[in-house]
C-alpha cells in the first residue's frame, strides 16, 4: 500500500504525489513543524531546534564518513570499524534520535526555506537556501535506501554485499 499527498502547486491547483514511508514520515513532520511554526513568532522556537537536529546528524555524518575512510586499510578493517561503530549507532535510541533529526531537519528545514523566500537577498543566502533543499532530498533519499536495504537483508557495505550478493 502507498501513501500519497495532494501538495499545492505553483499554478495554484495541486498536484498528486506518490509517497514512500519516509516521504509520508517526512510529510508528516513537515506539518508538524509548520503547524508549530505558525504559533512562534518569525524565527521563535524552530530554528534552534533545526540547529540542534543538524548537529546530531553532522556529528552522525563525521563519524560515518571517519568509518567509511577506514576502507583505505583494506575490507577487514574497513568491517571492523563498522562492526564497532554500528553497535552505537545502531542501538534502538540512538537510531530514533538520529531517524527523527533527520525527519525533522528535512520537515523544519522545509518550512524554513519557504519561510524565508521573500527575504533572501544575495549569492550566499540563496546559495544557502539551495543547499539546504539538496540536503534535504539528500536525506530523504540516503535514509530511504539505507532503510529499504535492511528489509532487504542487505548490509549496506559494498565488500560485503559482494561477498554474500
Amino acid at each position: 500500500m502507498s501513501a500519497a499527498a495532494l501538495l499545492p502547486a505553483a499554478s495554484g491547483g495541486v498536484v498528486f504525489v506518490p509517497l514512500g514511508p519516509l516521504g509520508l514520515a517526512a510529510l508528516l513532520a513537515a506539518a508538524l513543524a509548520w503547524g508549530t511554526a505558525r504559533h512562534l513568532r518569525r524565527g521563535g522556537a524552530l530554528r534552534p531546534w533545526h540547529r540542534a537536529s543538524a548537529m546530531v546528524i553532522g556529528a552522525f555524518a563525521l563519524v560515518h564518513v571517519l568509518a567509511h575512510l577506514a576502507a583505505l586499510a583494506g575490507p577487514a578493517a574497513h568491517q571492523a570499524v563498522l562492526d564497532a561503530l554500528r553497535q552505537v549507532y545502531r542501538h534502538p535510541v540512538a537510531e530514533s534520535l538520529l531517524l527523527a533529526s533527520a525527519l525533522f531537519q528535512v520537515g523544519s528545514g522545509a518550512v524554513l526555506l519557504w519561510r524565508g523566500r521573500a527575504q533572501r537577498r544575495g549569492a550566499v543566502a540563496w546559495l544557502q537556501a539551495l543547499s539546504g533543499g539538496y540536503l534535504a532530498l539528500f536525506l530523504l533519499v540516503h535514509v530511504s535506501a539505507v532503510l529499504q536495504a535492511r528489509v532487504q537483508g542487505l548490509d549496506g557495505c559494498a565488500y560485503t554485499d559482494k561477498a554474500t550478493g
